[in-house]
């Protein structure tokens, strides 16, 4: 109901026309050159055209989900559109996206899920761009005129997209999602970073065997990075990350990520604390080993919601009450942690390490002292344990789970050699 009522204003106040209808198309013929904004959904009852080629001088937004190619118009027909949106759409060899070099007052370009293989040159008469979204395409690279869109700030390709090797030119990126970093430009890419001084988000995934020196180049150009909040980095390979202790990150940072099959830093940086990164908010990392002090920083991060740490060795930690982790709301570890009262009082889902022994059958891991819990998923270490062990160590999880009132649920995957059984 309140979904139509919203539909029913925003029509009235012509902000927005939905066309998901067969009806639609009539009510659509008598507003046609007054319509600023229009979304085209697809759905079982919506086969034909609704005569959208016709001349819309006050279209602004065009948003076609899940539509066929011939639901739409060409781009010629889009006079003063800011706004153009395709996803799930079939446009591959399209002669559709020939004319995008006419809608020069294009602010965003989104062509998610669309299969699209291959830009036209003429983007690069878009000085308007401000975003451009081509992830999850089959688009294999951005033509060279991308380089000449001063105003974009926002670049988000593909895994298989290859990235410009000009992309420092864009001197007004904020965001940068790169999908993957192939290892034969990797050393241009560390040195290009370097120029977007004005970055607050940045992913890249890290292809093939990972060069120390081209790591170290990027460390050293992410200092000149004063204004990143969000920092995620995926490696392809083995590698052991030694160069994150030099880099000083601004006090702005919100979100620090580095994943990857075999990825460790040989410990918990010293910056990561609540002093230089107090606005910290997620955190997922793998270390080959930790201290007890390390997690009592951790703890003590006011503004920490997501936790992710992996460790190379086994370890136990007794998670303390007394308001530490105050604001975490999921927590995922293998470190062996058993909960006293007081504990992440926030927190409402938890992926825990137990090892399956006879110890574990007897002691308590304290989930009942997480007053908030709504989800377990448990991985069960069943090396060296007898089937016996194994099946009483996830009976007695369970019991402790079923006792909680907040009635959470639970999942338990055995492993042994890191292998799931």
């Amino acid at each position: 109901m309140v979904l139509d009522l919203i539909r029913i204003l925003t029509n009235v106040e012509n902000f927005v026309k939905v066309l998901d209808k067969p009806y639609d198309e009539h009510n659509l013929s008598l507003q046609i050159s007054i319509v600023r904004r229009i979304a085209l959904h697809k759905s079982s009852n919506l086969e034909k055209s609704h005569n959208l080629a016709a001349s819309m001088p006050q279209l602004r937004s065009f948003n076609a989900i899940k539509c066929s190619i011939s639901l739409m118009p060409l781009l010629t027909s889009f006079q003063v559109l800011r706004v153009l949106v395709l996803e799930h759409c079939d446009i591959t060899g399209s002669c559709h996206l020939k004319h995008l070099g006419k809608l020069h007052q294009l602010r965003y370009l989104g062509l998610r899920y669309t299969c699209v293989d291959y830009l036209p040159t003429e983007i690069g008469a878009l000085v308007q761009l401000q975003a451009l979204d081509v992830r999850n395409t089959g688009l294999a690279a951005l033509p060279a005129s991308v380089g000449k869109l001063n105003k974009l700030m926002r670049l988000c390709v593909d895994r298989e997209t290859r990235v410009l090797a000009s992309v420092g030119n864009l001197t007004s990126l904020q965001e940068l999602s790169l999908g993957l970093v192939s290892i034969d430009i990797c050393s241009n890419f560390a040195v290009e970073v370097r120029k977007l001084s004005d970055l607050r988000i940045l992913k890249i995934s890290w292809l093939g065997e990972t060069d120390k020196g081209l790591l170290k180049a990027l460390v050293e150009s992410l200092c000149s990075l004063q204004r990143i909040q969000h920092l995620e980095i995926l490696f392809g390979s083995w590698v052991l990350v030694s160069h994150w202790e030099g880099w000083e990150p601004p006090r702005q940072l919100h979100k620090f990520c580095m994943d990857g099959l075999h990825v460790f830093l040989p410990r918990l940086p010293s910056w990561v604390n609540s002093m230089c990164i107090p606005h910290l908010s997620y955190l997922e990392l793998q270390v080959l080993a930790m201290e007890p002090q390390d997690l009592d920083v951790l703890a003590r991060m006011q503004k920490l919601r997501f936790l992710h740490v992996y460790l190379n060795t086994k370890f136990s930690w007794t998670v303390a009450g007394g308001g530490l982790f105050p604001n975490l709301r999921y927590c995922c570890t293998n470190i062996m942690l058993t909960f006293l009262q007081g504990a992440m009082p926030m927190v409402k889902h938890v992926e825990l390490c137990v090892p399956a022994s006879r110890d574990s059958v007897t002691n308590e891991v304290g989930l009942g002292n997480l007053p908030l819990l709504d989800v377990v998923s448990v991985l069960l270490d069943c090396e060296s344990a007898t089937g016996r062990v194994v099946v009483e160590v996830e009976a007695a999880l369970r019991r402790e789970v079923n006792a909680h009132p907040n009635n959470p649920t639970i999942q338990v995957n055995w492993f042994t050699h890191l292998r799931f059984v």
